[in-house]
């Protein structure tokens, strides 16, 4: 789940995990369109709530197929719809930092990072000094 101010890089953020995946081709914000799937060595389900005027509409996108279905779900703008999202995703939110050529990013899981199926991630980020909660 991704959260941040508008062009703080939810978009360049999920564009180096389709990379990641080895998705081939660019990967644009879904704004307009609300929601695109990629594929690579995993299933990339790319949404974005921007547009969505309550939590309603976006419940009505359908997203338990991308939540709970095969591949990798990111959500930006997901703090439109926080309570429709399960307790143990990963929060990502990008703020600016000091200049505009930085960022400050915070990791949060819903549950204890022992508890969390991003466990493995987030310890590897902490022994990396990056902050985690």
């Amino acid at each position: 789940m991704l959260t941040g101010e508008l062009g703080a890089g939810k978009t360049c953020l999920t564009q180096g995990i389709a990379l990641g995946l080895g998705v081939e081709g660019y990967v644009r914000s879904p704004t307009f369109v609300l929601m695109t799937r990629h594929h690579g060595r995993l299933t990339l389900h790319h949404v974005d709530l921007y547009r969505m005027a309550s939590v309603d509409e976006a419940w009505d996108l359908g997203l338990d197929e991308q939540l709970f279905g095969e591949g990798i779900c990111v959500i930006e703008w997901a703090d439109r719809a926080s309570e429709i999202f399960p307790e143990d995703c990963l929060w990502i939110d990008l703020e600016y930092g000091q200049n505009s050529d930085r960022r400050e990013i915070i990791l949060e899981t819903g549950v204890p990072i022992e508890e969390s199926r991003f466990q493995p991630l987030l310890t590897l980020l902490a022994e990396k000094s990056v902050t985690t909660t």
